[in-house]
């Protein structure tokens, strides 16, 4: 409970830090399996992040 509370006071102020910062924000869903190049091309790794 407390590492969750922790990420979620974390995940609070830089929230807050963004929206005080930046007049506009956006958010962009985006599928990582097209993204990906398989076969004879070079793999691209990324790291994701779960909210």
């Amino acid at each position: 409970m407390k590492v969750a509370n922790q990420r979620r006071d974390f995940l609070h102020k830089q929230s807050y830090h963004l929206s005080k910062t930046y007049k506009f924000v956006f958010v962009e869903d985006l599928k990582i399996q097209n993204m990906v190049m398989q076969g004879n091309k070079v793999d691209l790794y990324f790291i994701t992040c779960q909210m």
